[in-house]
């Protein structure tokens, strides 16, 4: 229904329509949180949980070799499906993707408001300056400070409260 109808009046009414293509794809796959050609190549992407005896804190490691660590108690099948959502997001292909390249924050200050796991931040830590990290639920605090713990000289951890 979400995009049957759409897709429909958009090819009786509007052919030039940019929405056409995500109209077209509800059709065939119907609504999905992420709404790509290339979802399905990350659906079948392999995530490896793992777990730090010493911080009993989830972790995986992200495309540089460097651990990303998550909120205490969240399930692995949740971290599977968190992390195939952000490497997803910053795909070259994605509308979502901040930078072409993380030389492009080399020598600058970095803002994640809002920035749950640090993902993003994590992929820049090296190139930045200094990072500064907001973030309002109490419960990614531990989860940053553990992934960020390498750089503490240059991550500033701003959590509300």
């Amino acid at each position: 229904m979400y995009g049957t109808l759409p897709y429909v009046a958009c090819l009786l009414f509007k052919r030039d329509s940019v929405n056409l293509t995500y109209y077209r794809y509800i059709h065939r796959h119907g609504y999905r949180n992420h709404l790509y050609e290339f979802r399905e190549e990350y659906e079948a992407m392999r995530v490896e949980v793992r777990q730090d005896a010493g911080r009993n804190l989830p972790y995986v490691i992200n495309r540089q070799g460097r651990r990303l660590y998550f909120k205490r108690g969240t399930s692995v099948d949740k971290i599977e499906r968190m992390y195939r959502a952000l490497v997803m997001e910053q795909d070259p292909r994605s509308p979502h993707r901040y930078l072409d390249c993380t030389d492009e924050a080399k020598g600058y200050t970095w803002v994640d408001a809002g920035c749950a796991e640090g993902y993003t931040s994590l992929e820049m830590v090296e190139e930045v300056d200094h990072l500064y990290l907001f973030e309002c639920d109490e419960a990614w605090i531990e989860a940053l400070e553990a992934t960020f713990a390498l750089w503490r000289e240059k991550v500033t951890i701003c959590a509300d409260g």
